[in-house]
């Protein structure tokens, strides 16, 4: 194996070889890396917010009404919803965020199978992303899709942009 272009002996540069083999990572700070949400929100006209709740045996993190303001805008919301999301976090890896929320609610799939039968309902996995410096991995396993699809849920993927305008 070369190392280098130049020869060395190994027993008496083992901190060059080591640095060859591995060289440092570049380091990112806390306030550079993005910040990403995931959530699982189930959506519908009919949806009984208190009923999907109680079906599901999960507190929802967050639940609106058909006509409630969107905070912020002057929109208005066209459904009913029971949010559940993990909480958000700084990270370059968006998968890590879905595994998780995927992991919480893998034992109350069947209860939000009903939910979404009895109500007519849709879900929505929901990944919220605010870049700062650095721009996460947005790669999902082929498992994750899977996980995703069994739920009937759809992907939804939002890169926000919140500071100047390029």
């Amino acid at each position: 194996m070369v190392l280098s272009a130049r020869s060395f002996d190994v027993k008496e540069n083992k901190d060059e070889v080591e640095y060859l083999r591995h060289p440092p990572r570049q380091q990112i700070s806390m306030t550079s890396k993005p910040t990403i949400e995931a959530a699982l929100k189930l959506l519908g006209e009919n949806l009984q917010v208190e009923r999907a709740e109680a079906m599901i045996s999960l507190k929802a993190t967050k639940t609106w009404r058909q006509g409630d303001s969107v905070p912020g805008t002057s929109l208005k919301r066209k459904e009913n919803a029971w949010v559940l999301a993990i909480p958000e976090r700084e990270t370059l890896d968006a998968e890590e965020c879905v595994a998780e929320l995927l992991g919480k609610i893998a034992p109350h799939r069947t209860e939000i199978a009903s939910v979404l039968a009895l109500f007519e309902a849709s879900a929505v996995i929901s990944l919220a992303i605010y870049p700062r410096e650095s721009i996460p991995a947005c790669f999902l396993t082929a498992a994750i899709i899977s996980q995703i699809a069994d739920l009937g849920a759809n992907l939804d993927v939002d890169v926000m942009s919140l500071g100047e305008s390029h």
